[in-house]
């Protein structure tokens, strides 16, 4: 059979990889079958094989091979189901709609796929009313939200408000912002100005635009309550609040957009150098000019010192990443003397140590890793990796003894065997540099005993060979 070819490419439903929102926007504005796209192939496509093709996602080759078998193959259902597949992929969903018409009669044993099918279809094309009533009848969240759509297509406003409010006491509540219901939001704003209902309208809108900022919705949302003005209008402090999520997901446009927006909004103004500082954020986030980020960040330090900190912080973070090491470390040493009680001086001060064992400097990062370690002791947020990176800096400076030290205490501290197998060898190296050759033998043992298949357990049996020292079984 020819589904049984096609196999999962047959099954995955007429939405592919688009989400519900995609949907949603092109039931309200699907083109006509005239604008679908052209049926130019890349190459020439044989007009045989079409079930790989379909497999391989590469829709307009595949319609094209499919449309140019004969008229006796066209006419089989089988060509009909595949083709609708295939046309929906490609948006021309009237043609789906067509395509699946009555199919369910020649090919039951797929009734529930095809239904399915030319449901979605319909969503974009029509009959609405027939969509709205298959997706109703299903009543989970997706199926309610795409049949609040199709009444909505339909002008059914009573049922297209029903369903979306039983999708949206089927998503309740959470903390934490959820794809369905941002989706079901933004219809619902739709159906409730279509219902001249502004009220709920309004407030739709307003949550999405808050909690959704980065979302396409949230745009059309904000842009709906200025148009609305008064009291419906976002504040200075909402604009710099969204301003906050652009900067950082690293969207500059984004971030300068609602930035110059706030210029204008109501409320209290707020401190200059907050908004410098979201222009350097969305600059830094969009890893697109660290020197152009460190120098906003240190303006945004003297135009705000309630909040300086941060921004001198994030000012030697971006000249480290623009590789300006030395500026940077005198950026970090700067937070650590300046700030020395805040959250952000403990970073600054292990960053400007980890710059100089990055560069090489393994006497100073040493000393700098041993003042860290000594003024936060067990409290330290970066203690693991200061006290990893400072027993590195001990092997590089001829210290191997205190380095087996460090290995040693970090290996009896974690749970991950492979890193303590790596933690067991560095410690093993370390006692034999140190020449305790019997303690290295048996730490070289151990590692090659416990992890025999590791990197680190067959590195250990290679150590032992040089050395002459028996060898464990591979495999106890």
């Amino acid at each position: 059979m020819l589904c049984a070819a096609l196999g999962v490419a047959c099954n995955r439903g007429a939405h592919g990889s688009k989400s519900l929102a995609a949907a949603l926007a092109a039931s309200r504005n699907a083109p006509a079958a005239s604008q679908s796209v052209p049926l130019v192939p890349a190459t020439p496509v044989p007009t045989s094989g079409y079930a790989a093709l379909v497999r391989a996602e590469r829709w307009t080759d595949a319609r094209v091979a499919l449309e140019a078998l004969s008229a006796s193959e066209q006419a089989k259902p089988e060509w009909r189901f595949v083709h609708a597949r295939v046309v929906s992929e490609l948006g021309d969903a009237e043609i789906a709609v067509r395509d699946l018409d009555a199919l369910e009669r020649t090919l039951p044993a797929l009734a529930s796929e095809i239904a399915l099918a030319r449901a979605r279809a319909e969503l974009r094309a029509g009959p609405f009313a027939d969509a709205a009533q298959f997706f109703d009848q299903r009543a989970d969240t997706e199926s309610l939200l795409c049949a609040a759509s199709a009444y909505l297509s339909a002008n059914s406003l009573v049922k297209a408000r029903s369903a979306v409010e039983r999708a949206l006491a089927r998503i309740g509540k959470s903390k934490h912002v959820r794809d369905s219901e941002v989706r079901a939001r933004a219809l619902r704003a739709q159906i409730a100005e279509a219902s001249n209902d502004k009220v709920t309208a309004r407030l739709d809108y307003r949550w999405l635009a808050l909690s959704a900022p980065l979302r396409a919705e949230a745009d059309s949302a904000a842009e709906a309550l200025e148009r609305a003005g008064g009291v419906n209008r976002l504040s200075k402090s909402e604009r710099a609040d969204r301003a906050s999520a652009f900067a950082e997901a690293g969207r500059i446009a984004g971030t300068e957009s609602e930035l110059s927006a706030l210029e204008s909004a109501p409320g209290a103004p707020l401190p200059v150098g907050r908004m410098t500082y979201l222009r350097a954020f969305s600059i830094y986030a969009a890893r697109a000019d660290y020197e152009k980020a460190a120098a906003l960040f240190e303006r945004a330090a003297r135009e705000d010192p309630v909040t300086a900190v941060k921004s001198l912080f994030f000012a030697a973070r971006s000249l480290s990443r623009a590789q300006a090491d030395e500026r940077a470390i005198a950026g970090y040493e700067r937070v650590a003397r300046q700030f020395p009680k805040t959250a952000w001086a403990e970073q600054a001060q292990y960053l400007s140590a980890r710059l100089r064992f990055i560069a090489g400097d393994f006497d100073k990062a040493r000393s700098l890793y041993d003042v860290y370690l000594a003024q936060f002791g067990k409290a330290a947020r970066f203690g693991s990796d200061a006290t990893y990176e400072r027993a590195l800096c001990a092997l590089e400076t001829d210290q191997p003894a205190a380095a087996a030290v460090g290995f040693e205490r970090l290996a009896a501290r974690g749970n991950d065997r492979r890193t303590k197998a790596r933690l067991h060898y560095l410690a093993a190296l370390s006692l034999g540099l140190a020449n305790q050759k019997a303690k290295a033998v048996a730490a070289f043992s151990e590692v090659a005993r416990d992890e025999p298949l590791s990197f680190f357990g067959l590195a250990a049996r290679a150590r032992l060979s040089l050395v002459g020292a028996e060898l464990p079984p591979l495999i106890a």
